[in-house]
């Protein structure tokens, strides 16, 4: 070892044989990380319930930027994802169901209803034999998209009939969907029928690479099939994120877990393929 003579008017902190070997430890073990290459973990879960990030009106958007409070869905400083895996718990799926109800009038009037939140697709009152005189009465329709809508029962000689059918039905709009009949001198008295259903559900999430934004589409994860996985490389950089925005959602509960692979940014090149 060669040995060097300083002269020097001046305090120098140098490290010690015992500090210089901890240091280099310490960097080889940095680079070694770094080049140990990819890591496979899953991201954490993104929750909405009624006290984290709850779904308000059917709409809900988690991960990104817009909400605080969540956990991050993009990479560290310094690092890369594949994005490999995302799945979704809690999305709600049914088939359209038939609904049906019945009610009476009477000269003091009546009505028939479905269940909230139904589709109304028709219905028929039905007069008996008139009273006297015979007389017309009002029928109307209310809580559905549109509405209220007015029709005119006429009860002749032989009562009277009045059917109405919507080839789109009428959605159920600030209650449950209801046909009346208003009350009418006369002694007017018969049934009135309606039908309906609770259409289809299918839950989706739209997942997008960043703010929502037709650009940034990437899947949409429903629940016929809540999970994703692609051949495609989805990589995010440090600074970028997965978002995910629900509408129409019939689901009040959501859990979004995936799972990715991690490089160094140098190293980014592994991640794209196989």
């Amino acid at each position: 070892m060669a040995i060097a003579r300083l002269k020097l008017d001046a305090e120098l902190d140098i490290l010690n044989k015992g500090e210089l070997v901890e240091a280099l430890k310490t960097a080889d073990a940095v680079q070694y990380a770094r080049a140990q290459g990819m890591k496979h973990f899953g991201f954490p879960v993104l929750r909405s319930n009624a006290q984290t990030n709850p779904i308000t009106g059917g709409a809900v958007t988690l991960g990104g930027t817009s909400v605080p409070g969540q956990p991050n869905t993009g990479p560290r400083q310094g690092y890369t994802w594949r994005v490999v895996r995302v799945s979704v718990a809690g999305l709600t799926s049914s088939a359209a169901t038939a609904l049906s109800g019945t009610g009476t009038f009477t000269s003091a009037g009546g009505s028939a209803a479905l269940s909230a939140g139904s589709v109304l697709n028709g219905f028929d009152v039905t007069a008996a034999a008139p009273g006297t005189p015979p007389v017309s009465a009002t029928v109307t329709v209310t809580n559905v998209a549109g509405g209220p809508y007015t029709y005119t029962l006429t009860e002749g000689a032989a009562g009277g009939t009045l059917s109405i059918r919507y080839p789109v039905g009428l959605v159920a709009s600030g209650g449950a969907p209801t046909v009346a009949v208003a009350a009418a001198a006369g002694g007017a008295s018969g049934s009135i029928d309606v039908y309906g259903q609770f259409n289809a559900v299918n839950d989706s999430l739209t997942m997008y690479k960043g703010d929502p934004g037709n650009d940034r589409f990437v899947a949409t994860i429903s629940a016929a099939q809540p999970w994703w996985t692609s051949s495609h490389a989805v990589l995010l950089k440090a600074g970028e994120f997965l978002t995910f925005v629900g509408s129409n959602l019939a689901a009040s509960t959501l859990a979004i877990s995936g799972e990715v692979y991690e490089t160094p940014a140098e190293l980014a090149y592994k991640l794209i393929g196989g």
